[in-house]
């Protein structure tokens, strides 16, 4: 039972002197003191303090016994509880929300508390959400003082259609995500910025409702500027690409009248000629002037001399992996002197080369989707070129090598696993310059799982200054896939037939196991698979 003390007729009692007691229904005879060396005291509050002084031994137990406290209202009153307090527990989802008691923040969801039982104004409030406002009441039950509440999220959706695609959207100064973001705005008006190079920037406002999608189109006006090309010869196919995608192909001179502001880059071919690769840059409402000259001349790979030596081939086991049935027995080989590219063939040789009209791609990318076949093709004509002597002869499953000529041919899988080891420099790693794949080459993990190739040349090299031995794409070698034998070899070429071509160092399509420098595998002469490639090779005479 609760007693209003303040509705007694007793006067000493009916003063408000809540600010004697703490919010237990402690007594603070302190606080009486200090009024009354104040001055502050009338008399009706100097009778109290005596009063309550000679009977406080009979009045101090009884209070306590009565649970009292100050009103919650606070005013000139006091309440007594005839009950003790009991554990009431607010929680929320999501949690977090600021817990308002009668007005008094008691702390943040989920908590628990101690309140008396009886009937409270609860609120919550969190940033974001609806706010909830109700009565509860607190029993002695405490089973019925577990208060679970779901907040109501206060937004809303925006469906922004801009172009061009992919642009650069800030809502009140914070970067956006376009497929998630926009789907959970708060209501009200948000300032709107979007941005694209080459454009004119949007700035705006847009009012969003609880519940409702709110479609916003925006057009951005391009800065537009003018290009004219001067080249040379006039039968020269020329490439304008930017960020690696192909926007225009001409031959010869050409004006383009109505083009994006911003830096390009341009890529020019001849038969005859060196290849021309440059940038050009457009400037908004004026006219830019390229001039290029061809100079005669081809493309030439980079080699790095490999000196000979004896190293143990295969899977010997060092490694804490397993070796697998094609990479065993371990054997020791002893090769001759080579030259070997210090990069996969690019895609830029090779159409200098084959004089092939291949879609653009970034030109220092290495060569893709080459079968065997073509890879022999590609060294007997690179050869030609130089004017060296062919490596190749014969056609199909009868090609012959001359391991004498001068000309460029595949290497061996003994040359290509010597040099990705390091050849006579070698540490000894696992990958081809380290046992952490991700410094030195292209793999499934770090090329957006599997569907993005690197230049070469971009990471690490390895002992011998070669790149990408490991990774990107693979590399076809000479030789017929067959198995090891346990005696040791002088030059080894591979079986004298089969069905299928060694093809080594692991691409982008693998998850690192692959990659390893004693790993093999084979395919068919004839397949074009996405990451086939290869690498050249040339003996020293």
């Amino acid at each position: 039972m609760a007693l209003d003390l303040s509705e007694q007729s007793n006067s000493i009692l009916r003063y408000d002197y809540s600010f004697l007691f703490d919010k237990a229904g402690q007594l603070h005879y302190h606080e009486l003191f200090n009024k009354i060396k104040e001055k502050k005291m009338n008399r009706q509050l100097l009778k109290i303090f005596l009063f309550l002084t000679v009977i406080s031994v009979l009045i101090v137990p009884q209070l306590k016994e009565l649970n009292i406290k100050p009103a919650e209202d606070g005013g000139n009153s006091m309440v007594a509880y005839d009950e003790d307090p009991v554990v009431v527990v607010i929680n929320s989802t999501p949690s977090q929300a600021d817990i308002f008691i009668d007005n008094v923040h008691k702390g943040k969801t989920k908590k628990s508390m101690f309140l008396y039982p009886g009937e409270y104004d609860l609120r919550l409030s969190l940033e974001g959400y609806f706010t909830i406002s109700e009565k509860i009441r607190v029993s002695t039950d405490t089973k019925k003082n577990i208060f679970n509440y779901n907040l109501v999220e206060n937004v809303g959706k925006l469906e922004l259609d801009v172009s061009p695609s992919y642009p650069t959207v800030r809502i009140d100064n914070k970067r956006v995500e376009m497929d998630y973001e926009l789907e959970r705005l708060k209501t009200g008006i948000h300032q709107i910025e979007v941005e694209q190079d080459s454009y004119y920037p949007y700035k705006g406002t847009v009012e969003i409702k609880f519940g409702e999608t709110t479609k916003l189109k925006i057009s951005l006006t391009p800065k537009i500027g003018k290009l004219q090309f001067d080249i040379s010869p006039n039968n020269a196919e020329c490439v304008l690409s930017q960020r690696g995608s192909e926007l225009f192909k001409w031959y010869g001179s050409m004006r383009q009248d109505s083009i994006l502001v911003g830096s390009y880059d341009l890529f020019i071919t001849a038969k005859g000629y060196k290849t021309y690769r440059g940038s050009v840059t457009v400037l908004e409402n004026k006219t830019t002037v390229k001039k290029v000259e061809l100079v005669r001349g081809y493309e030439t790979p980079t080699m790095v001399f490999v000196k000979g030596g004896t190293f143990t081939m295969g899977c010997n086991g060092k490694y804490d992996l397993p070796c697998f049935e094609d990479e065993i027995p371990a054997h020791r080989v002893t090769l001759n002197d080579f030259y070997i590219g210090k990069y996969e063939v690019t895609q830029e040789l090779w159409v200098s080369v084959m004089e092939s009209n291949t879609s653009f791609e970034y030109l220092k990318l290495p060569k893709k989707e080459v079968s065997w076949y073509e890879a022999v093709e590609f060294c007997n004509k690179l050869s030609d070129r130089e004017g060296l002597q062919r490596a190749y002869s014969g056609s199909g499953y009868n090609i012959k090598c001359n391991f004498n000529a001068n000309g460029y041919r595949l290497p061996t899988e003994a040359e290509w696993e010597y040099a990705a080891r390091g050849g006579n420099k070698s540490k000894n790693y696992f990958y081809s310059g380290s046992n952490n794949l991700d410094k030195v080459g292209v793999y499934f993990f770090n090329s957006g799982y599997g569907s993005v190739f690197n230049p070469v040349g971009s990471l690490k090299p390895n002992e011998l200054g070669l790149y990408d031995m490991s990774g990107n794409v693979e590399e076809w070698c000479w030789d017929w896939y067959g198995a090891y034998t346990v005696s040791g070899r002088s030059n080894p070429k591979g079986p004298s037939s089969g069905q299928q071509r060694v093809i080594r160092g692991g691409g982008i399509h693998d998850n690192g196991g692959g990659c390893g420098v004693f790993r093999r595998s084979s395919k068919s002469p004839d397949d074009k698979y996405r990451p086939n490639g290869f690498r050249l090779v040339r003996t020293r005479l």
